[in-house]
């Protein structure tokens, strides 16, 4: 990923131009190096979605209609 840039910048007319060529190879890098979102919706287990049991959720949900003023 070495770049000389004086180089590059050079060969543009003017400064359009140079920010187009800065911003084209930016996002080139952008797309080889970041890496994608993932959907981790689609693969988490069902137990991350709700790690106590129903039991359990119902007497929290009763503490805590039990503590509104």
């Amino acid at each position: 990923m070495d770049i000389d840039w004086t180089q590059n910048l050079s060969q543009c007319s003017d400064i359009e131009e140079m920010l187009l060529l800065l911003k084209d190879s930016l996002m080139d890098d952008v797309v080889r190096y970041v890496p994608k979102i993932s959907q981790f919706y689609d693969w988490r287990k069902p137990s991350w979605r709700r790690p106590l049991s129903a039991d359990i959720r119902t007497k929290i949900k009763n503490k805590h209609m039990l503590w509104k003023p």
